[in-house]
């Protein structure tokens, strides 16, 4: 018998307790929540999602004021990767990623993301 006073154990026999259409959707909607949203499609296989990680170490979601040239924050992207030896997105998949973040982009005579700061500024000068 699992311990009811522990975390997992609690949940074993939830587990256990509930019905196969449970167990079904309960599965479904960590798929959709929790896995899904970590992972990327390429050449139809299912990798992590690297720019997850690249924002976790490298940027900062500031306030409107704060802004990154696309270009540069692409590059920065691209070193990122090849240090770590993944293979990054296209620039365009990039961005749509980007916008399904809800960052937004400005338009002048470059192209900007806005609400974005480098974490550090070892990684914007090393994306020059």
């Amino acid at each position: 018998m699992p311990d009811v006073n522990s975390e997992v154990g609690l949940l074993q026999v939830a587990w256990s307790a509930s019905s196969e259409p449970a167990r079904r959707k309960f599965l479904a909607e960590l798929f959709r929540d929790v896995v899904r949203p970590a992972t990327t499609r390429r050449g139809g296989v299912v990798v992590a999602d690297a720019l997850s990680s690249f924002f976790d170490d490298s940027l900062v979601r500031g306030s409107s004021a704060d802004r990154i040239q696309a270009s540069i924050l692409y590059a920065a992207y691209v070193r990122w990767c090849d240090v770590r030896g993944e293979a990054p997105l296209s620039a365009r998949r990039f961005a749509l990623h980007l916008k399904e973040r809800g960052i937004k982009r400005l338009h002048s005579n470059v192209r900007w993301w806005i609400g974005l700061r480098f974490a550090d500024r070892k990684a914007s000068d090393a994306a020059r």
